[in-house]
C-alpha cells in the first residue's frame, strides 16, 4: 500500500533494503535502551514529551520519524544520537520480544 502523503516516484525509496535496515537498526537500539533503563513503552513515550503510539511505531520499525522525533527520544532515553544509530555487535545479544502486554512493576 503507498501512503498517500508520498508520490508515487518516491515511495519505492521507503521499501529499499538501505531504508528498512536502518528503520529495524533504530528500532532495535530503542527498544534496547528503553528495556536497559527498565521502564516501560509508557514511561518513555512521556519522558520523550510524546505519544504513547508514536514510541510504539517507533520500536516496531513502522514509523518514518523525523530529526526532530530522534532528538525527542534521545532525550527521553538519556542517550546519545550514536547509540540509537549503532550497529549491533552481537545480535543474538539483543532481546528478544515478549508475547503481550509486561507486567506492571510493584510501586514501592
Amino acid at each position: 500500500m503507498v501512503d498517500r502523503r508520498r508520490s508515487r516516484a518516491r515511495a519505492g525509496l521507503y521499501a529499499g533494503p538501505a531504508y528498512l535496515a536502518l528503520l529495524e537498526r533504530v528500532a532495535m537500539n530503542v527498544r534496547r535502551l528503553r528495556e536497559g533503563l527498565q521502564i516501560t513503552q509508557e514511561e518513555a513515550a512521556a519522558r520523550a514529551a510524546m505519544g504513547l503510539r508514536l514510541w510504539q511505531a517507533i520500536e516496531a520499525a513502522t514509523s518514518n520519524v523525523t530529526m526532530l522525533t530522534l532528538a525527542r527520544v534521545c532525550a527521553g532515553l538519556d542517550a546519545d544520537c550514536v547509540d540509537i544509530f549503532a550497529r549491533a555487535t552481537n545480535p543474538s545479544s539483543l532481546p528478544k520480544a515478549g508475547r503481550g502486554r509486561p507486567r506492571r512493576r510493584a510501586n514501592p
